[in-house]
């Protein structure tokens, strides 16, 4: 598997296929914030705030990387938004099950990793589930390390019952 990488400056231009992953991801997340007891959420609600701020997640306040496979479908996504001056905050890494053990999450990180340098910032945060044990061994990997939550997680601002089942990751650029 050779997948192509996409750094976005506008929004996506398929928001069908778009929104067709995020789904996925969506679902994805959901089912594991049941299983370690999480509150319940709706994936349509989900998606629409996605949709409503899409432009955090685009030049200049942040970036999108999208991988695609041979015949150009998505197999994946990660975004970054400033979250200050100075920092980054890292949302939305999925990879479809096709995609994984590819390398193809890792590359996605490192993507939005280098667009965060270009964007001048110092720091990234990212949060994900305690049982999303795939996501923490990547972040883990690449140098980032737990710390208590920050006030600018944009997840356990809006949620804040999340933070009982969720993990926080810092890595200095």
């Amino acid at each position: 598997m050779t997948p192509t990488y996409s750094l976005l400056e506008t929004p996506p231009e398929d928001r069908a296929a778009m929104t067709a992953l995020l789904r996925e991801y969506y679902h994805f997340i959901v089912a594991r914030i049941d299983a370690a007891g999480g509150p319940a959420f709706d994936i349509d609600t989900l998606l629409q705030d996605y949709w409503d701020n899409a432009g955090d997640f685009l030049p200049p306040r942040g970036a999108t990387v999208l991988a695609h496979d041979a015949q150009g479908a998505l197999l994946g996504c990660g975004m970054l938004k400033a979250i200050g001056p100075t920092r980054g905050e890292l949302k939305r890494l999925f990879v479809r099950d096709a995609a994984r053990g590819h390398g193809v999450g890792r590359r996605l990180v490192e993507m939005r990793i280098d667009a965060a340098r270009a964007m001048g910032l110092w720091e990234l945060l990212v949060d994900t589930l305690r049982n999303n044990h795939e996501m923490l061994g990547l972040y883990t990997s690449l140098g980032f390390e737990k710390v208590p939550p920050f006030p600018e997680s944009t997840t356990y601002d809006q949620y804040p019952d999340l933070g009982r089942v969720m993990v926080f990751l810092k890595r200095r650029l």
